[in-house]
């Protein structure tokens, strides 16, 4: 039997993690407001969409149950 065990999946899903955090930023990216809003708070938005659909698409196409 093949193994379920995918881990570009756990590098895809830590990748999308480091990425949806604004630790890296400059100090100078604070500053800029789109909608009354930083601009991280909608990196951190978008890429927290990137993983949930990253995790969805796996779980859908990877995930199999033998019955």
């Amino acid at each position: 039997m093949k193994s379920p065990f995918k881990p570009w999946v756990f590098v895809g899903l830590f990748i999308i993690l480091v990425l949806s955090v604004p630790w890296f930023w400059g100090a100078e990216t604070i500053r800029p407001f789109v909608l009354g809003l930083p601009v991280w708070a909608f990196v951190a938005f978008g890429m927290s969409l990137v993983f949930a659909l990253f995790t969805a698409w796996t779980i859908l196409r990877f995930w199999r149950e033998d019955e």
